[in-house]
Parts: C-alpha cells; sequence; structure tokens
C-alpha cells in the first residue's frame, strides 16, 4: 500500500490503483476479492484519511471521493456520490487535517496547484499569489514529494509545507479570517507575512 488509515475495526488502504481493507475479525488479512476503485475521474488513488464523521476520504490527482462503512458483502464501503469532488492532490503527503479541517495541496485538472481547504462540498483557496509563484517553480513530479504538516499553538493552526527547496507555513486562522476577497494586489505583502519562507 501507499497509503492507509483505520476506520470502523478496518484498516483501510490504496495500493495507487486499488482499495482494500483488512477482514474485521482478523486484522492481518485481506480477502483478495474485497477490493474497489475509484471512479469519478480516470486518476490514480494516491491517499487516504479519515474524516471527523467517521467516512474515508479517497485522494486521486484530480478528485476526492467519500466512502462510508455500510456492510456490505465483498467490499465493506460504499461510495457517496453526491459528496464527490473534482479536485485532488499532488502527492500521497499532499494532505493533513488542522483543526477540523482537510488541507491540500493540489487543484484540479488544467489548474496550477495550490493549497486549499476541503470542506463539505467546497474548496477555499489558501494561497496568496506570492506562495502560488512559489509553487509554479517546482514541477509536478517535485510537488509530488511535498510533506504537510499541522501544529496548534495557543489555539492558532499553523500548515507547514515541506518542498525539496522551501518550506512554507501558513498561519490557517488569519488565512481564512483574511478570506480570498482580500487577495489583491495590495495586500500582497501582507499575505507573504502569513508565510514563512525559507
Amino acid at each position: 500500500p501507499v497509503d492507509v488509515d483505520w476506520i470502523d475495526s478496518y484498516y483501510f488502504f490504496t495500493d495507487g490503483e486499488y482499495l482494500y481493507h483488512t477482514l474485521p475479525n482478523d486484522e492481518t488479512q485481506v480477502a483478495p476479492l474485497d477490493y474497489a476503485v475509484a471512479e469519478i475521474m480516470p486518476d490514480a488513488s494516491l491517499g487516504v484519511m479519515r474524516t471527523a464523521d467517521n467516512l474515508m476520504m479517497v485522494f486521486g490527482r484530480y478528485s476526492i471521493e467519500y466512502f462510508r462503512n455500510d456492510g456490505s458483502n465483498n467490499f465493506a464501503f460504499s461510495r457517496i456520490e453526491q459528496k464527490s469532488m473534482k479536485i485532488g492532490i499532488c502527492g500521497t503527503y499532499c494532505k493533513t487535517e488542522l483543526m477540523g479541517d482537510v488541507i491540500i495541496l493540489g487543484g484540479r485538472r488544467y489548474e496550477s496547484p495550490s493549497f486549499y481547504a476541503i470542506g463539505a462540498g467546497s474548496a477555499t483557496p489558501l494561497s496568496s499569489r506570492a506562495i502560488d509563484k512559489v509553487l509554479a517553480e517546482y514541477t509536478e513530479s517535485e510537488l509530488s514529494t511535498c510533506v504537510l504538516e499541522s501544529r496548534v499553538r495557543n489555539r492558532i493552526g499553523y500548515l507547514i509545507a515541506r518542498l525539496p527547496r522551501h518550506t512554507l507555513m501558513l498561519n490557517i486562522s488569519l488565512a481564512q479570517e483574511a478570506g480570498a476577497a482580500s487577495r489583491s494586489e495590495e495586500h500582497t505583502s501582507e499575505l507573504q507575512s502569513r508565510f514563512g519562507i525559507s
């Protein structure tokens, strides 16, 4: 597997193409016919993550799908069609959970990668133009090696993005307060100050 998470007494994982889970009465075993595939887009399944409301998110390069445990025969999880989104992550570790939100580095097909907060059916941009310019210095292959981490200090959430040649830090609380409307040219220096670039 390239990524794995725990949900409802199952290890749920992906090998980059198929989705599998262990047996509920033996977490060391996988039934060879208990598998599924993500179907919204023809893209690889790069990662999985359990949500706070006990659903499993499956991240592709250009898609996010949600699965719930419905106890079906064979593969025990079913896709929640209405929650699927056409946005995805650049690589397996380009996702993290922070203060109840899922933060990703990725984007939609034919768009440049950026940072987004994934909510109920929505993807809210978090990057300033200055940060998107830093991301534009990297190839898709380089971005796929990025690792996102989250930290909370004094009830303020910070996103840390470890890129091959930069480390970025975003104050999520400030970014969400400012909102996308404030991302104009005259606010560029203020937005840049939200990120530490090294």
